[in-house]
């Protein structure tokens, strides 16, 4: 099977975050898939397409389709505890490309 050409692809953009508070990898991706799920159920989870690309030592980049850019980062915003501990998440910034992300942020 082919694979889809560009011009039919889903456009992705890559939010550069960092986590004040809980620190651990894991609590920190289940907390953020807990706030999109209860915002806008797994329909909308499914068409963000979000996951976690990488995290370590308080900073990570999620994905998600452009068209869930703005749902992705309330998302983020209404993450307030992680692991019954209050925490916040900062978005240090949005781009269209990993390389690009990197290159503005020194990751």
């Amino acid at each position: 099977m082919k694979p889809f050409p560009p011009t039919l692809r889903e456009k992705r953009r890559y939010i550069h975050f960092t986590v004040r508070g809980s620190q651990a990898g894991e609590a920190v991706a289940q907390a953020i898939n807990d706030s999109m799920l209860s915002l806008f159920g797994e329909d909308g989870y499914a068409k963000a397409n979000f996951s976690i690309v990488d995290y370590s030592a308080g900073m990570g980049v999620c994905r998600c389709t452009n068209d869930w850019l703005d749902n992705s980062l309330v998302a983020l915003a209404f993450v307030s505890q992680i692991d019954a501990k209050p925490a916040r998440i900062d978005v240090l910034g949005v781009s269209g490309t990993l390389k690009a992300l990197g290159q503005a942020k020194g990751i």
